[in-house]
C-alpha cells in the first residue's frame, strides 16, 4: 500500500518497504515538488523485486524495452523523425535527467 498526502509537498509514505530501507536515501534526495515521477518509479522498481507483492505481477505485463513507445527510449535519429524541435528539446531533457538520477543513485 502507498500513502500519498493531498498537501504540496506531496509525501510518499510506502508501507511496503521496510524502515531503514537504501531506497529511502534516495527518495529522500530528491525534490517532493518536481521530482515526483522519479520518486514514484523508485517505489515501483523496489516492489517489483517484492515477492508476491501486486506490482510484481504488474510488472510481467509491461512491455520490453523493444516494445516500448515511451520518447525516454528514442534515439537521436528517432527525435529528428518527429520534426518538432520543441518536442525533441523537452525529451532530450527528459533523457538527460533520467540518466543522471541513474548515474547518482545506481
Amino acid at each position: 500500500m502507498l500513502t500519498i498526502s493531498k498537501k504540496l509537498p506531496w509525501m510518499f509514505f510506502p508501507d511496503i518497504i521496510p524502515l531503514g530501507h537504501p531506497i529511502f536515501d534516495i527518495i529522500n534526495s530528491t525534490d517532493p515538488e518536481t521530482d515526483w515521477d522519479l520518486r514514484l518509479a523508485c517505489l515501483l522498481l523496489f516492489s517489483f523485486d517484492c515477492k508476491d507483492n501486486f506490482w510484481q505481477y504488474y510488472g510481467d505485463f509491461l512491455p520490453s524495452e523493444d516494445e516500448c513507445t515511451s520518447l525516454l527510449l528514442a534515439t537521436e535519429e528517432e527525435l529528428l523523425e518527429l520534426q518538432d524541435p520543441d518536442l525533441a528539446s523537452k525529451v532530450r531533457i527528459q533523457q538527460q535527467r533520467a540518466l543522471e538520477f541513474w548515474k547518482k543513485n545506481w
